[in-house]
């Protein structure tokens, strides 16, 4: 194990931080408990009522991974014989949470980081974004990536703005 997992989101704690609705990030070794942190998050915040949808970034084949986050139209590729709506959708009005996520690739992830602005879901052979999901992401870095990798396909959350001090 990697010991306890923590949540870190800007300084919140997870409870108060569970009801801001702000992107979250989980830490912690391999066998810590992120995904049970996350879905705990997740049961404490105001979207609650919609699903919980946890994928494990590094046990999902790259050649799959966008058509299961995206979903994908039937007949896009060998073996499509019907429509799916993805893992973005079934996370709508509810969380995403993405374990071990530096185990995605680079593309994987710029492909990400057009969701969060835009929450069109583009389905693997859509000629356009078909659906839209309005979702709580979290994340996991992967645990053997060293500190300095990127990892974080959604932005993080803005800081609260700071109060420029009294004039003298």
């Amino acid at each position: 194990g990697g010991g306890r997992a923590v949540w870190v989101a800007g300084g919140v704690g997870a409870r108060g931080g569970a009801r801001t609705g702000h992107k979250f990030r989980c830490v912690g070794g391999s066998g810590s408990g992120r995904e049970a942190v996350a879905r705990r998050i997740h049961g404490q915040s105001a979207c609650r009522t919609g699903a919980c949808v946890a994928v494990n970034c590094s046990g999902v084949a790259e050649t799959l991974l966008e058509s299961e986050l995206f979903g994908h139209t039937r007949g896009s590729f060998t073996g499509a014989d019907r429509e799916t709506s993805g893992l973005l959708r079934q996370a709508h009005a509810g969380t995403l949470f993405l374990d071990e996520l530096g185990a995605m690739s680079a593309r994987m992830q710029a492909m990400l980081l057009r969701f969060p602005e835009t929450g069109a879901v583009d389905q693997v052979g859509a000629d356009r974004p078909r659906r839209n999901a309005d979702l709580r992401p979290g994340t996991a870095p992967h645990p053997d990536l060293p500190p300095r990798t990127p990892h974080r396909p959604f932005p993080r959350a803005p800081s609260p703005p700071r109060r420029a001090p009294p004039a003298p």
